[in-house]
Formats: C-alpha cells, structure tokens, sequence
C-alpha cells in the first residue's frame, strides 16, 4: 500500500471533540462541573450523550502528556481566526462521522484531529476517525451511568488501570490475551464499518483449493481481482511450498512485497489485502 502525500507543518494543538462525557472529561467533569472551562449540565451521568458536541483542544506535547487547555487558550497559541477555524471543521467532520458510525450501529462518542499548513492552506493530518484517536462503542450495547464497551484502546488503558504502575515508563508488557482481545475489537470495529469489505477465510482451504477459495471470496464483496488470477495463485503456492528460504527474491519483487513480509505472512493474504479486502486469518494448526 502507498499513499500520495502533502509534507504539511502540524500545528501545536489537538483538536478533540466530546459528544459523551466519557474517559479524562467524565473525570474532569466529576471533579469540577466543567470540561476544559467548559461548564456543563449539572447530573450527568458516565457515558451520557451531551446536548452538543463540544469542542476541548489539548496541547500537542513534544514529549510527555498532552495538556487539556481552553478554547481560549488554543486562540492565543495558534491565532483567533486559525482557531475558529480548526474548531467549526472538527465539529463538522465529527457531526458527519457519527451520523455515519451511526448507521452501523456504533456510537462516536469522541475523536482527536490534527492539522497543519501546507504554504497558507490548513488541511487535515495523521490519523482520522481511527481506533487509536477515537472513542467507538456498539450501540446495541449502550447505556449511560457506566463505562462502556468499546472498539478502540480504551480497553487497554482499562486493563492498566488494574495494575500497579505508576505510569512512567517503560510500560508493563501486555499479555497475550490482551493484545488477543484488543485485536478483535479492531476487527470488528471495522466489519461493521465496512461490511462490504468483510471476508473470512480458511487458511487451509486456500492451500487445498485456491482458486475455488479465492473465487468465491470475491464473490462475496464489491471488489474485482486480476484476470489472470489463477495463474497468480499458483505462482504464489509454489513459492510458499519452496519454503521462506527457498523463495527467490526475483519471484517476491515480482509481487512488490519485501523479504520480511514474505516470511511473516501468507503470500495470498497479501495479495487480497492489496485490493482494501479484509481478510481475517484463521490458520489451523499444522496448515
């Protein structure tokens, strides 16, 4: 996968939007009515939906922790008009995430944007709408006055929260059920995001049957392979038979992918990976 991009100067300020009360603002919130010098409704409870989303920047820190600071604060730093600015478009593009996120059946209760100059144009940057910079909870599963299960990382800040650490690195290292779970989570964060896309695959049914498998993969989403594709396939399954070692570099470049990745994962799934379709692995032992 490649990318085409704008080299842009961040500016020095995350801009969050809250339309929970949820995580450091629920805490917040419960201290002293207000988020970010934002003052509340009076009674909300854990997780409850505000009655509009609002906007609570945060200091983009060179090293250490991010600082929640005020709208007014933001406005000195970066300038009343760029402020505005970068406000009004991350409630509009956050408004238009949820309504989607809603139609799949997952609430955005908040995100994180980011944005930098290319020349005198502001435009977006990093990561947008992810698993990493927003709050994603199933719908069906909702209810306010408590924490809520969720599609992103806050189930490992959950798990960290049990443990006696104090915070400072290095970090503990997570357990093997945790990555597991936080792994599912992800996944299915993106199954019900992008249903169209969504396939699973028996790992040993591509080794028995490939073209038959891979045939009826694709028939199951909007994507189109090669036409040649059977012949691809057995070129890839002589490779993976050869074994990583025997596997020539010329026959690896031909597929544009590197040693490494060769070696770590199965040539096919790449090869549908390179197409935007999803493929869960599910490899059987001994396959």
């Amino acid at each position: 996968r490649s990318m085409l991009v704008k080299k842009a100067d961040p500016l020095p300020v995350e801009c969050i939007v809250r339309g929970y009360i949820s995580g450091s603002g629920w805490k917040e919130y419960s201290k002293t009515g207000a988020v970010c010098g934002i003052t509340l409704p009076e009674g909300l409870r854990e997780s409850e939906k505000l009655p509009e989303p609002i906007f609570t920047p945060s200091t983009k820190a060179a090293s250490g922790h991010d600082e929640n600071i005020s709208e007014a604060r933001m406005m000195d730093t970066v300038g009343e008009e760029t402020g505005s600015f970068l406000r009004d478009t991350s409630i509009a593009v956050y408004n238009q995430a949820c309504q989607h996120a809603e139609s799949r059946g997952v609430i955005l209760a908040d995100t994180k944007f980011e944005f930098g100059k290319v020349g005198d144009q502001i435009i977006l940057i990093d990561e947008i709408l992810t698993p990493d910079s927003s709050r994603f909870w199933p719908a069906a599963d909702y209810e306010k006055g408590r924490s809520q299960k969720s599609y992103d990382k806050q189930f490992v800040r959950d798990y960290l929260e049990t443990l006696d650490w104090d915070k400072t690195p290095p970090a503990p290292e997570l357990p093997d059920d945790i990555v597991q779970k936080t792994r599912e989570k992800y996944l299915e964060a993106f199954e019900k995001s992008h249903p169209e896309r969504v396939i699973n695959v028996q790992y040993a049914d591509l080794l028995t049957s490939p073209v038959e498998e891979i045939t009826r993969l694709f028939s199951q989403t909007s994507q189109k392979p090669d036409q040649d594709l059977p012949n691809r396939i057995e070129k890839f399954l002589a490779v993976q038979r050869a074994g990583s070692r025997a596997r020539p570099r010329s026959r690896m470049m031909d597929f544009g992918y590197n040693r490494e990745k060769v070696e770590n994962y199965p040539p096919i799934t790449l090869y549908l990976q390179r197409y935007g379709v999803h493929v869960e692995e599910r490899r059987q032992t001994g396959a």
